[in-house]
């Protein structure tokens, strides 16, 4: 059986590894087959977001095909105080404490391949060297750009910015990326030019998901192995089926920030000489802000709703016009 090279400890096998990216993609075929052991890993944001939804579809989706399942999940809360900024920021370099969890963890349950969704900032890279000690294979998902850019964005006061991919994460410092703070961002950008000079990106990882083609090739020019790096977009699961309507109003889902387009978006919807219904689901930082705005502009036509439950999300998407994507 040929073997993937470099995966960190015993090799995961090829036949393996591509049954696992194919079980997560929903083309598994039909067949004989051993139970692979998966452990999924990953760290919460404050706010809830589309990589807290995929890790559970994925969770999901494995159970159903029949894999055995366990999960390792952290919360990320904002610090309070130098002492726990300072704490948090040593972690996110080395977590000792994950590590000594992870090896247990390792031990206890005796996964085929661990799957990492996010270790930021919490969990941190430590996670990986338990795993090559265990002689366990790590599959990594990119769900940002974060092992390249600090703030994980690739944007910065309103406009594309890739200066870290040529110049370094340390770069950013002086921009304070990461939330606005020269010290988080410092921090940060440690953690990350620290483990690209040991080379954890390069020799921990055996497969890296990326979720478009365009963040793949922007992976790989920002020095991860290319023949590492495969591509397996996000799913909706169940599968919420066909449309219930022709409603005549737009949509908008996803995180109420400036990144995100909303300003924009705004901009647009003003310009209209017939206006547009338009929905907008999701919270964030601009949240405040577009409240405001769609009062003192007299928006009638915009309708911000907020956070709002999968289901009522679904239901919305399949009334809807037609969905707005808009990112910057």
């Amino acid at each position: 059986m040929e073997l993937t090279r470099d995966l960190g400890g015993e090799a995961l096998s090829a036949v393996q590894l591509n049954r696992y990216h194919m079980t997560t993609s929903t083309i598994l075929p039909a067949m004989e087959k051993a139970t692979l052991r998966v452990l999924l890993v990953h760290n919460r944001y404050v706010l809830p977001g589309g990589e807290d939804r995929a890790f559970e579809s994925e969770v999901q989706l494995l159970t159903q095909f029949g894999e055995e399942v366990s999960t390792l999940e952290e919360q990320t809360v904002y610090p309070q105080g130098a002492l726990q900024k300072i704490g948090i920021a040593a972690n996110s370099l080395w977590s000792t404490d994950w590590h000594r969890k992870f090896r247990v963890r390792l031990q206890e349950f005796r996964p085929d391949v661990v799957h990492i969704h996010n270790f930021f900032p919490v969990i941190s890279p430590s996670v990986y060297y338990a795993c090559r000690k265990a002689g366990v294979p790590v599959v990594q998902t990119l769900h940002n750009y974060r092992l390249l850019c600090p703030a994980a964005t690739f944007y910065r006061d309103g406009r594309i910015c890739e200066e870290c991919v040529d110049q370094g994460p340390l770069h950013s410092i002086r921009y304070g990326c990461y939330r606005g703070s020269k010290l988080g961002t410092a921090s940060v950008a440690l953690m990350l030019e620290a483990h690209r000079r040991v080379g954890t990106w390069r020799s921990m990882v055996g497969c890296y998901i990326a979720l478009t083609e365009f963040a793949r090739k922007k992976m790989i020019a920002g020095g991860l192995p290319p023949d590492k790096v495969r591509v397996k977009p996000n799913f909706v699961l169940p599968d919420p089926g066909r449309r219930t309507g022709t409603g005549q109003f737009a949509l908008f889902v996803g995180r109420v920030e400036e990144q995100k387009g909303i300003p924009t978006m705004l901009q647009a919807w003003k310009r209209l000489s017939q206006p547009i219904p338009l929905m907008i689901a999701g919270d964030g930082p601009y949240g405040p802000k577009l409240k405001a705005e769609i009062a003192q502009h007299g928006l009638s036509h915009v309708n911000y709703r907020g956070a709002l439950s999968h289901a009522d999300i679904i239901a919305a998407m399949k009334q809807a016009r037609f969905l707005v994507f808009l990112s910057e």
